[in-house]
């Protein structure tokens, strides 16, 4: 039996704000595309990730690209952690390209998704380790759920994650 992933038609851009920042986040029609592609529709689905890549202006950080998974992703139904490797070579290509690397994807097996401690603790530290000229890094939680709703997004802001709405 082959299983095909449900046909989802191209979703309208999406802005976020949050009142710590001056700039608004907006996830491009494309990149909601994907993320919904790999949405955890299944019991057996496991989770999925990669990077953020975006442009900048000063009332904007336009979050244009994802990618990811990779093949050497370690991915459970309530896990995943990306292959650094081949993250940083991606990361290395998309700066060549003129992208901004903004941030982190995953998804969750949850309509509307919210952030575990594990993500917290993981995303903290991946801010601290970054070299990335943009701050603060956007985490991206894709749910099962289409729409602004099944997507969470967040900050670091002093050690604490904030989500934008």
């Amino acid at each position: 039996m082959i299983l095909k992933r449900p046909s989802v038609s191209a979703p309208e851009p999406i802005t976020l704000a949050n009142p710590q920042f001056e700039q608004r986040v907006i996830l491009s029609s494309a990149v909601l595309l994907r993320l919904h592609c790999h949405r955890q529709l299944h019991f057996w689905s496991r989770e999925a990730g990669g990077q953020l890549f975006g442009t900048m202006s000063a009332t904007a950080v336009e979050i244009v690209k994802c990618t990811g998974p990779y093949s050497g992703d370690r991915r459970t139904r309530y896990s995943y952690r990306s292959d650094v490797k081949q993250a940083q070579a991606v990361i290395r290509r998309e700066a060549n390209a003129g992208l901004y690397y903004v941030g982190e994807w995953h998804t969750h097996p949850e309509p509307s998704p919210t952030a575990s401690s594990m993500d917290v603790d993981a995303f903290i530290k991946t801010n601290r380790l970054s070299s990335a000229r943009f701050e603060p890094l956007i985490l991206l939680i894709q749910g099962t759920q289409l729409g602004a709703f099944g997507s969470a997004i967040y900050s670091v802001h002093s050690d604490n994650l904030l989500r934008w709405q």
